[in-house]
């Protein structure tokens, strides 16, 4: 699928795309305006994605990061402007993002904000382990674990 093809107005009725198209299409649908990445895998390309879709569109904007703790606090920034926003980074990344995810939900969030974390808990595709599930016990945000590649894009919207 060419990448513009994913952003597109109209709907399509089945298409053949990855996890990652798949989550892009899903952002777009869902109306966010803000997104911020760090790139990592399994994610980098959902930044790529939405970098092509923000010099495309005036109602998107995407930036690259320092840091997954910066592009964190960029997509709080967003939300609290009241405007949607979703980052992306990989499994270790929430590590470097720990400081304000244990302290912001405590503020909130206005626009709406979701976080999008490469997981890789089997160590298939990265050389550590880690399972970020068990943020959710201790920072109270709740996690949606998609299953499928339509899952991806319909997890978003809900989210």
């Amino acid at each position: 699928m060419n990448i513009s093809e994913l952003f597109e107005q109209k709907k399509r009725k089945k298409v053949l795309i990855s996890g990652n198209e798949s989550f892009a299409r899903g952002i777009f649908e869902a109306g966010v305006r803000f997104s911020a990445n760090y790139p990592g895998t399994p994610l980098s390309e959902v930044g790529d994605f939405l970098k092509y879709y923000s010099e495309t569109s005036e109602n998107f904007t995407f930036d690259y990061c320092v840091n997954e703790k910066v592009a964190l606090e960029s997509c709080i920034g967003a939300s609290w402007a009241n405007q949607r926003s979703v980052v992306m980074f990989k499994h270790l990344g929430l590590n470097v993002a720990a400081d304000p995810l244990h302290t912001f939900p405590y503020s909130g969030v206005n626009g709406g904000m979701l976080i999008l974390c490469g997981g890789d808990p089997g160590i298939l595709s990265s050389t550590n382990a880690q399972d970020n599930r068990l943020y959710s016990h201790h920072t109270k945000i709740p996690i949606i674990e998609p299953g499928t590649i339509q899952e991806c894009k319909d997890f978003i919207k809900k989210g």
